[in-house]
């Protein structure tokens, strides 16, 4: 078994394939993290009890199928009924036409 001369300290197949796995965990923590930082879809942050029950699950599935006329078709709806949806609730749907529009744009609609 070959080994590699790292400063003086010889690694072995067991401790390099330990290196690349933990490196490897770190480049996806970071990509992760950055995607996040860009403002990837979350829906964590629309107010999904403030809505009927079936829309979470409606849009999920638009988004699982990568239905761009559906998801197009849920923020028109969600951009007519901003005001009454700001009357029955104290909020508008800001953040319900941001997560439709980010996943319009990540699904590249």
């Amino acid at each position: 078994m070959r080994q590699i001369d790292l400063g003086g300290r010889d690694l072995s197949r067991r401790d390099r394939t330990f290196v690349a796995a933990a490196l490897t965990v770190i480049v996806v923590l970071i990509l992760l993290r950055s995607g996040l930082e860009r403002g990837a879809p979350s829906g964590e942050a629309v107010p999904w009890v403030d809505y009927p029950a079936d829309l979470q699950p409606r849009i999920e599935r638009l988004v699982g199928a990568n239905d761009c006329a559906g998801l197009r078709t849920e923020r028109v709806a969600a951009e007519a009924s901003n005001r009454s949806v700001l009357q029955r609730t104290g909020h508008d749907n800001a953040r319900l036409i941001a997560y439709l529009s980010d996943h319009l744009q990540a699904s590249r609609c």
